[in-house]
């Protein structure tokens, strides 16, 4: 005679039953792809923005206008700020900010200062700006709030 189990009990040494579809094997979670800043730099031209952030690879769409003038006016006013000061200067995106190897972004507005302890290329600045500017729209705000914060926090962004 067995007893009724009460819904949710452990049962000590049940057996499963078979699969009555055919033999499956419980399914694996895919590795998901590391990339590093050099990988990201070979990506198509396709007017989307790819950002890598400790090997997750970020696609965000080109942003909209009202986002592209909030930009603009933002990175005018720092720009004369700091030339009027001759602290440095402001740069727009698309700029590129190389943290690791396996991290770049591309802040909204990004200033450096003279003399800016890290490497500045033409295309490219090797480690924290002065100051990095994201202006949240819908299409980037989980990114810019969450993981792109967190890396200017353990990369040492001063603001």
């Amino acid at each position: 005679m067995t007893a009724l189990q009460p819904p949710g009990a452990i049962l000590h040494g049940a057996e499963l039953p078979p699969n009555p579809d055919g033999e499956h094997l419980m399914g694996m979670p895919l590795a998901v792809p590391r990339y590093t800043a050099e990988e990201v730099r070979r990506f198509p031209n396709d007017r989307l923005r790819y950002e890598v952030i400790r090997g997750e690879l970020f696609v965000t769409p080109a942003p909209g206008r009202p986002h592209q003038r909030a930009v603009r006016e933002l990175c005018a006013a720092l720009q004369a700020y700091v030339v009027a000061h001759g602290l440095g200067e402001a740069l727009p995106a698309p700029f590129e900010v190389e943290f690791t190897e396996d991290s770049a972004v591309q802040p909204d507005v990004l200033v450096t200062l003279q003399p800016q302890g890290e490497p500045l290329t033409l295309k490219r600045l090797y480690g924290p700006p002065a100051l990095v500017v994201e202006v949240v729209s819908y299409s980037s705000k989980r990114t810019d709030r969450l993981q792109k914060r967190e890396l200017y926090q353990q990369e040492s962004v001063p603001e």
